[in-house]
């Protein structure tokens, strides 16, 4: 897809700002939204640092410290991420790096740690990084990616300089992800669909999610106009990932809250569906549908710290809550 000495085209303000710093922090977060490149974008800007004949603002590829990056086995480069299902970093593998991180470079330029999603860090393993977030030593970098930085202690984040990836829509954006179909399918409204996520865009095309969130929204419609009960529909949803899911109902939410509140949908993320979702947008008072949301996120954040839910109780309970606040709506009109 792209070289690990390069960067996505949505990428080059945040590339620009990194590497044109005369002096880096010791600690940086790359925060934004899921699918943008952010911890692709962190092995290339770990390989531009220890590139040793660096060709501008880029690595060259081409020296023995690129190979050993372009491998994996650059021996000042270490990757922490979490474990098993779960998914969860522990503190013994923070302890680790922690460790490695104090010893002197084998080639000396930096001790570069890039921990991939980095709010799955727990308590504990946040714990043991604070001491050297606070005092690094020598050339330390840590680059610290995250989808949900909330989701990280604020001491943590008190320690971190934040690099930000907003959402693209950006010609840059739609270019590459026409490129990446070969124009098979619509990148634009892809791209919207996707939040502004090209690469969640590019893994809608590709794993069949379209048609599975086609079949969401649908679902959602025969709730809302009692064509169907919620237990109906949280049982089909049981057929898809739980993630995909909830992301699908964040996407909804947001949509519902713009159409309600200021009347916009020209940034809605379900372009290609806006009048069933303004039919929706009418049954749903925005009061609740806030506390609606709100259930939602906490779903999504719990399901992505890895507590030990039931899929099925838990869409069961957020379809049933959609179906009352949309007979709410019925009721007082």
């Amino acid at each position: 897809m792209i070289k690990s000495n390069e960067i996505f085209p949505w990428q080059h303000s945040q590339w620009r700002f990194l590497t044109e710093h005369q002096r880096l922090p010791h600690a940086l977060i790359l925060s934004g939204h899921k699918e943008l490149g952010k911890f692709h974008f962190a092995l290339a800007f770990a390989n531009f640092l220890q590139c040793t004949h660096k060709a501008g603002q880029h690595a060259c590829g081409k020296c023995s410290s690129c190979h050993l990056s372009s491998v994996g086995n650059h021996p000042d480069i270490q990757l922490v991420e979490g474990e098993g299902v779960s998914g969860i970093i522990k503190i013994d593998r923070v302890r680790a790096v922690v460790d490695w991180a104090s010893k002197s470079p084998q080639l000396g330029g930096y001790k570069i740690v890039i921990v991939k999603q980095a709010e799955r860090m727990n308590a504990a393993s946040a714990n043991a990084l604070l001491k050297t977030l606070e005092e690094p030593s020598g050339k330390t970098l840590f680059l610290l990616v995250s989808d949900y930085t909330s989701l990280l202690p604020a001491t943590v984040r008190s320690r971190c300089q934040n690099v930000n990836f907003p959402a693209t829509f950006s010609k840059d954006s739609v270019d590459w992800l026409e490129a990446m179909l070969a124009g098979k399918q619509n990148a634009n409204q892809l791209l919207h669909l996707a939040g502004g996520a090209p690469l969640a865009a590019l893994v809608m095309a590709n794993d069949g999610l379209m048609e599975s969130r086609q079949r969401f929204f649908e679902g959602l419609h025969a709730v809302i106009t009692r064509k169907i009960s919620p237990l109906t529909l949280a049982a089909d949803l049981q057929k898809q990932p739980l993630v995909n899911t909830l992301d699908f109902l964040v996407a909804f939410s947001i949509d519902i809250v713009q159409m309600q509140s200021c009347g916009d949908d020209a940034h809605a993320f379900n372009q290609d569906g806006l009048q069933s979702m303004q039919s929706i947008a009418k049954t749903i008072p925005l009061t609740r549908l806030y506390l609606f949301y709100d259930k939602v996120l906490k779903a999504k954040r719990d399901v992505l710290a890895g507590l030990n839910l039931n899929p099925q109780l838990l869409l069961e309970d957020i379809m049933i809550e959609l179906s009352e606040i949309t007979l709410v709506k019925r009721k007082v009109a």
